[in-house]
């Protein structure tokens, strides 16, 4: 599937596909002010607990990154 019509409506498709879940997100982060995972996903934690959250996620998220490079 690397040329032709079906590759082209493939990507055509995945590329609205992805504006949509961006523009999804855009809009929860607008409009969700008051809930706490929302105030999390802007980075600003409201107290210890979400900064502990928030520490925990970005070491597994840096673990996997570092095994995905070996």
């Amino acid at each position: 599937m690397s040329s032709g019509k079906g590759y082209s409506l493939y990507r055509a498709v995945l590329g609205v596909t992805m504006m949509a879940v961006m523009v999804v997100y855009g809009a929860v982060l607008l409009l969700g002010d008051r809930s706490e995972v929302v105030r999390l996903l802007w980075s600003e934690p409201s107290d210890e607990r979400w900064q502990a959250f928030d520490v925990r996620a970005s070491a597994a998220v840096g673990l996997l990154l570092l095994r995905g490079r070996s």
